[in-house]
């Protein structure tokens, strides 16, 4: 997924970029983040956004193209 804007705080370095997975149900995903002491750094009514260990940009979406 290539974004026009970035929301949320971009990286210091690098690209952009964001790995774009398919989500089913979001919220059990907010759920299970959140259980696993992973901050969610933004959100669309769509799409949760993370940062994997490395700091790039994850993001789980139910968005269908």
């Amino acid at each position: 997924m290539l974004e026009r804007t970035l929301r949320g705080k971009g990286a210091d370095e690098g690209s952009g970029h964001v790995l774009a997975l398919a989500a089913e149900d979001l919220p059990l995903w907010e759920e299970k983040l959140t259980a696993a002491g992973i901050p969610i750094e933004d959100r669309t009514p769509y799409t949760l956004f993370i940062r994997d260990p490395d700091g790039h940009r994850v993001a789980l979406s139910v968005y269908r193209f």
